[in-house]
């Protein structure tokens, strides 16, 4: 990714090394805070290599495109915000996060969120409204103890949960 108007929009900060957003714990990226950064372009397969992240704040910027597989790697992600963009894939690596807790995604262009969200147990938050793909997921999370959908695809979806569990 770039910055709007030029600029790098990666590298390595020690001890948060001038890095704004970016916080270092034992010398190691723990939280990478970019929202509403201008950032413009695909997430960068580098990511993985933030071994350590726990916390992803890139929402409100210009990112497009997949989400690189590499995201998977991230064992030790917690949150994730990556609303407000406009990406078209979340990777079917993301099962492998299991620690993951928080993964908002609205307001994209997500045109199929990988089945696999519904391997992650430890999540309790995914909003997903504002992207095409948001319901057939939304039906296979049953540990989710919030959800956030809004104006008429929350009644669609609460109907649809009431003639399933008539079934």
């Amino acid at each position: 990714w770039t910055l709007a108007g030029g600029g790098g929009g990666e590298g390595e900060g020690g001890g948060g090394g001038g890095w704004e957003g970016v916080e270092v714990r034992g010398g190691r990226v723990r939280k990478v805070d970019w929202r509403h950064s201008c950032l413009v372009g695909n997430v960068p397969e580098d990511i993985g290599q933030l071994a350590m992240l726990e916390v992803l704040y890139l929402n409100g910027n210009r990112l497009d495109g997949e989400v690189p597989e590499a995201l998977g790697r991230l064992k030790h992600l917690r949150y994730i915000d990556l609303s407000n963009n406009r990406l078209t894939m979340i990777p079917q690596s993301i099962r492998c996060c299991q620690s993951l807790n928080y993964l908002a995604l609205f307001n994209n262009k997500l045109r199929v969120v990988p089945k696999e969200l519904a391997s992650l147990t430890n999540l309790a938050y995914l909003s997903l409204h504002g992207n095409p793909a948001w319901e057939e997921t939304l039906m296979r999370q049953s540990q989710l103890m919030g959800v956030y959908i809004a104006g008429q695809q929350l009644k669609e979806y609460l109907a649809a949960l009431e003639s399933e569990g008539q079934q």
